[in-house]
């Protein structure tokens, strides 16, 4: 299966409204991985950075460092 560009993938999820759930991506502006988190009164949510710069890592990290950013508070 044939993946989109980065940047072109950065573009569509940063125009695209925040769902009601996080949503992880590898954001080619930020070159970062980043979570975006729905906020009250904010259309586009806000982004979090992860920390993870590089587009190939291990998407299991990913995972784990995006759920602790947006789940962490929950423990």
């Amino acid at each position: 299966m044939e993946q989109p560009c980065p940047a072109c993938e950065t573009l569509r999820k940063r125009l695209e409204p925040a769902g009601e759930d996080p949503s992880v991506w590898y954001d080619t502006a930020a070159e970062d991985w980043v979570v975006r988190l729905p906020c009250g009164g904010l259309r586009e949510g806000v982004l979090m950075p992860t920390g993870i710069r590089w587009f190939d890592a291990e998407w299991s990290e990913v995972i784990r460092v995006a759920a602790d950013i947006a789940f962490g508070s929950d423990r």
